[in-house]
């Protein structure tokens, strides 16, 4: 299905390679949080979808970048993998902040850049973070 929203498939990417960090993180608290930052990320593609008229089954599948982004991942390890998230999360947020200013709205929300501290302190504190992804 070609994805009329660049913001839906986003989402469905972001969905994607949390699922593959938790599918193959080692340490269960960090594979729990990746799994719930994938389970907001469908929730995020799904509101689009729903904004959008589009239907939510079959959900979307991920893009090529993305699935090479997995097989990177197996390479370099999932720390380039979370690097790209971090990246993503980033340009999301200020584009967040940058819509919130242009309506007038002086408030931020928590959640907006609440992804970009988790995963700045994963990189942080979590020395490896495995890159086996099979």
């Amino acid at each position: 299905m070609k994805m009329k929203n660049q913001s839906i498939q986003t989402e469905v990417d972001a969905c994607y390679l949390y699922s593959i960090l938790a599918d193959s993180e080692e340490n269960p608290n960090v594979a729990h949080i990746f799994r719930q930052m994938s389970n907001i990320e469908r929730g995020h593609a799904l509101a689009f979808m729903a904004k959008n008229n589009i239907p939510a089954e079959p959900f979307p599948e991920p893009s090529m970048r993305a699935k090479i982004l997995k097989q990177i991942g197996k390479i370099m390890g999932n720390d380039y993998i979370i690097g790209v998230l971090m990246d993503t999360e980033k340009s999301l947020s200020s584009s967040i902040t940058k819509e919130r200013q242009r309506l007038g709205m002086s408030e931020t929300s928590i959640s907006d850049t609440s992804h970009v501290s988790i995963l700045k302190n994963i990189m942080q504190y979590q020395a490896n973070v495995p890159g086996d992804t099979s």
